[in-house]
């Protein structure tokens, strides 16, 4: 039977000590276990819903349906925001000090996505994402928990709303509407959890509504434990076994791969009983033991220890270049971290705390403090949005000069190689290793991921015009973010020849039609059902060129599949034609990374040309197997002298990962690349070659 609401939840020094025991876990088996799940922020996010669902019902109950937002989310913000923004804005300074500056504008985003709460989804995309800006873990990427319980504090009141609407239209008790409601919520979004943790865990772990579920089963506990009575014995016996739980479930499940699918039902479950025991007082219980002086410390600094303990973590492995923590190590992140936590607790947290309930009952002053901390947040935002759109907008080499920055040029036939120039290279350190193609982060391109529906094929369109004429041709460029790399030079010859240009591309997912899984280049299954899909697609559309990959180079072996000749010739029999343009370098480390460690000293980022690419190209692409609509095109002395492929080459950085060529050499390929094409298609140009 669903409680009674009339009855204020009070303190419950027992539930305080399992959140100290739960973020204490999340800390210690981060730096002592080598980052393993604990089932803590599951326990973290139950609890969460536990004590706001009850309480927020009672209130709009109480109210006639409605609630006072602004002392609802100001007590909420002064509470969870202050030491939140303290650290937020410590990591977003270290990370400019630690952080190589390839990574600078990454980690602005993040810092941002963490001061508006939705760092988790910022994660989905730029951590998990194919093309993705992040690179390594992020200092910021504890914030995805944090950023979920914001959404619940922001979306929970109006669904409770809603309840107290619907019991009072049709006349039933609030808190069985409150049940069902919740009771739907948990079950739809406890389905889709198990679905997306089969489908795409890396997505599921850190994804809302794959979350809500543990987050509505703590409100039903809210709703329904009041109402139990059970006996003493057995609730030190559920007090004890639902502590044990809590304690083994990083010690027995691999929360990485299965959380928050129905395995999170362990460390819950555990939290489940402890709540259903509640506060015995008696000696031999586990609340006994949780209301002890050292774990009360660790509750009472445990949103603080775990706000600290994480970019310390990530820094400390940066700066030691490890890739785990050495006991040493770990003890001392651990100290350090508690020391900050500490210092935050009882020198900002409390403090205002006690402010904030001297003025609570005086509007004018709550309003203050409110807009005071609103300010604060607020001038993170601007920061971080400033930063990093000064530092976007070097991306735009529209006004560079190309006697400074000639790129491609240089490496032209008949041009000198200028060896000195007067300004620094372009783009800049922090702006080189998001200089990509402008298709991406517009929903036009498919996941990489091995995905239901990701076999659907996507089209980037560009037109230079405001709309497609007769005789425009069409281009069409596929084969994953290596062919999609050439969309930049694309974008420039489709401007002055009035081309209309399409990119469909799959990350990761090279134009290849083997049916051969043994066969390279080894792709996924929606991989294949995509490539068979855009050849369908192409068959219909007609297009006057599709432009794609002749090779694929990896640690120096270079070869053309059997699964490109197989693309090529399922174009060839409905008559497109084909261009297939070879390989670009790929390199053993990141070659944006390098560059602004080296003060961007271009040939020690670089490599010796026959350690990255076929010595003979020729003996690659077997023209014997090359149908005759398919032209080859090999454009890697535009890349890499005779011997060696710089880093840098015209002043301006070639590279922006290990293997993908920066928009603004891509730029200055471009009339070198037209000029190419203009020999073997001729009739797509609007003028002939002088």
């Amino acid at each position: 039977m669903v409680g009674d609401l009339r009855a204020k939840t009070a303190f419950r020094p027992e539930l305080h000590g399992v959140r100290g025991v739960a973020l204490a876990l999340v800390v210690c088996f981060h730096l002592f276990a080598n980052g393993r799940i604990s089932g803590g922020i599951d326990i973290f996010l139950t609890i969460t819903g536990f004590l706001f669902t009850r309480s927020l019902l009672r209130r709009i109950w109480e109210n006639d349906g409605r609630l006072d937002f602004s002392r609802h989310f100001a007590r909420i913000a002064q509470r969870l925001l202050p030491p939140a923004l303290v650290v937020i804005a410590a990591t977003t300074i270290a990370a400019v000090i630690i952080l190589p500056r390839t990574r600078w504008l990454q980690a602005i985003n993040e810092a941002r996505a963490s001061v508006l709460y939705h760092e988790n989804w910022e994660l989905i995309w730029s951590q998990l994402s194919y093309e993705a800006g992040g690179v390594g873990t992020s200092p910021f990427q504890h914030f995805w928990s944090l950023s979920i319980q914001g959404q619940f504090h922001l979306i929970w009141p109006f669904v409770m709303i809603a309840v107290v609407w619907l019991a009072t239209r049709a006349g039933w008790r609030p808190q069985t509407v409150g049940f069902v409601t919740v009771s739907i919520i948990f079950v739809a979004s406890f389905v889709y959890a198990n679905f997306l943790v089969s489908a795409q865990p890396e997505v599921a772990y850190f994804h809302t509504a794959t979350r809500v579920w543990q987050l509505a089963l703590g409100g039903l506990a809210g709703l329904v434990l009041p109402q139990l009575h059970l006996s003493m014995r057995l609730r030190i016996v559920l007090g004890w076994v639902g502590l044990a739980l809590i304690a083994t479930c990083g010690i027995f499940l691999d929360g990485g791969a299965t959380f928050p699918g129905y395995q999170s039902l362990w460390p819950i479950t555990g939290l489940l009983f402890v709540l259903a025991a509640g506060f015995t007082g008696t000696t031999f219980s586990a609340d006994h033991l949780l209301t002890r002086r050292p774990i009360t410390f660790l509750a009472d600094i445990s949103y603080a220890l775990y706000l600290w303990h994480w970019p310390l973590y990530i820094f400390y492995l940066i700066e030691t270049g490890s890739d785990t923590l050495s006991l040493t190590g770990a003890a001392i992140i651990l100290g350090a971290s508690i020391v900050l936590a500490t210092l935050t607790t009882y020198g900002l947290e409390r403090p205002l705390a006690r402010a904030f309930k001297v003025v609570q009952n005086y509007r004018k002053p709550l309003i203050v403090s409110v807009a005071t901390l609103l300010v604060v947040g607020s001038v993170g935002v601007v920061s971080g949005t400033y930063l990093h759109t000064a530092q976007a907008q070097a991306l735009s080499g529209d006004d560079i000069d190309e006697v400074s920055h000639p790129g491609a040029a240089v490496m032209a036939e008949g041009e000198a190689d200028l060896d000195n120039y007067f300004a620094p290279p372009f783009p800049t350190a922090e702006a080189v290793a998001a200089d990509i193609p402008d298709i991406y982060g517009h929903g036009c391109t498919q996941t990489h991921r091995d995905e239901a529906g990701s076999d659907e094929v996507l089209i980037c369109e560009y037109l230079p015009g405001e709309s497609v004429v007769e005789g425009t041709k069409t281009i069409v460029i596929i084969g994953g973010s290596k062919a999609a790399q050439w969309n930049p030079a694309f974008e420039i010859l489709a401007d002055d020849n009035q081309w209309r240009l399409l990119t469909m591309d799959k990350g990761g997912c090279q134009f290849s039609l083997t049916g051969d899984k043994q066969l390279p280049p080894v792709q996924s299954d929606h991989c294949q059902s995509y490539n068979e899909n855009a050849v369908n697609l192409l068959t219909q559309m007609q297009p006057d060129l599709v432009v794609t990959l002749a090779s694929t180079a990896r640690h120096g072996e270079e070869q053309t599949p059997e699964g490109f000749v197989a693309g090529w010739e399922a174009l060839s029999a409905v008559d497109i034609p084909v261009l297939a343009i070879r390989d670009t370098p790929r390199f053993d480390w990141d070659v944006a990374d390098c560059l602004v460690s080296n003060d961007y000293d271009s040939h020690a980022c670089g490599a010796a040309r026959d350690e990255l690419l076929a010595q003979d190209f020729e003996s690659v692409v077997s023209t014997d197997e090359v149908p005759d609509s398919v032209t080859v095109l090999d454009l890697t002395d535009y890349f890499c002298e005779e011997d060696y492929c710089e880093a840098v080459v015209g002043n301006i950085a070639v590279y922006r990962d290990i293997h993908h060529v920066t928009v603004s050499y891509m730029d200055s390929l471009a009339p070198f690349l037209g000029d190419e094409i203009r020999k073997k298609f001729p009739a797509l140009f609007l003028e002939p070659a002088l």
